[in-house]
């Protein structure tokens, strides 16, 4: 499923990051995780760069930032 989101949190979580924002079409809180349970559903370093290169921050968000999460 495809969202876009504005960040509003990110923070550091045990092996990576808690990455979280509200969906701007429906206002919805959504909460990016992994589906690795031994890392605790955290977002590796590596998975936080959106498809141009540039590393997730506050704030972003919009239709002009692509984040692929597999």
């Amino acid at each position: 499923m495809e969202r876009t989101l504005i960040i509003l949190t990110k923070s550091r979580k045990y092996y990576g990051y808690c990455i979280a924002g509200k969906d701007l079409e429906t206002g919805e809180w959504i909460r990016i995780i992994d589906n690795d349970m031994d890392k605790h559903n955290s977002i590796q370093k590596k998975d936080c760069f959106y498809t141009n290169g540039g590393f997730i921050k506050l704030l972003d968000g919009g239709a002009d930032k692509n984040l692929d999460l597999i």
